[in-house]
């Protein structure tokens, strides 16, 4: 919305401030969830359950969480 409206107010300078602010502010997002959720994948499992099969399991698709959150972060700004 901001963009469109920047764009419409005939601000192309301002618009394209506002994509690197978003994009900026995503990277960043990225970067903390990420980083976290890898960082304790170890642990995360024990939120779950004691069973250590289900904690090895949690700690084994962490990355793809990781993966898939810094994904969904860039589709979101893009779209």
């Amino acid at each position: 919305t901001r963009v469109s409206n920047e764009l419409g107010a005939g601000c192309p300078r301002t618009a394209q401030l506002a994509v690197f602010v978003v994009i900026l502010l995503a990277v960043i997002d990225i970067s903390i969830v990420s980083t976290t959720i890898y960082g304790i994948r170890y642990l995360l499992g024990y939120a779950y359950s004691s069973d250590k099969e289900v904690i090895q399991y949690v700690a084994k698709m962490a990355p793809l969480v990781s993966l898939s959150t810094c994904m969904d972060a860039i589709q979101g700004v893009l779209s």
